[in-house]
């Protein structure tokens, strides 16, 4: 996350992003926790897929988010892909945009943060900014 914001405030003059993280990564946001992510935000980077607990959470936020309004992107690694849309087209949104990158070695991402940010960042900011 910290090299995906990086990249957009060099990329879009992006100001102010914000990382929050939520109380249960296994579980989709209440409501006034979905009220606070959205406040103030243009669009949301979602995520990270890493276990099938973590998946259902983020896909759960990101269809929350998209149907107020918001535009996402969930960040996703290809283990969980599958599973990852499979919940999204059971929740009503079978085309909800995910950045899909190679599993992490060892579950530890730190290696390859800065490549993986790279070769996601035109995916995540198509997601983003298409109408």
């Amino acid at each position: 996350m910290e090299e995906l914001k990086r990249l957009l405030e060099i990329r879009c003059a992006t100001a102010g992003a914000v990382w929050i993280k939520k109380a249960r990564a296994g579980s989709p946001a209440d409501k006034m926790e979905i009220d606070r992510l959205m406040r103030g935000c243009a669009a949301v980077i979602n995520g990270i897929c890493l276990s099938g607990g973590c998946t259902a959470g983020a896909v759960g936020d990101a269809v929350e988010l998209e149907r107020r309004g918001v535009p996402t992107v969930t960040l996703c690694h290809a283990e969980f892909e599958t599973s990852a849309r499979q919940y999204a087209a059971s929740l009503g949104l079978p085309d909800l945009p995910f950045s899909v990158y190679p599993a992490p070695n060892q579950g530890n991402i730190g290696d390859t943060a800065e490549a993986v940010a790279a070769a996601s960042i035109e995916q995540i900011l198509e997601a983003l900014t298409k109408q």
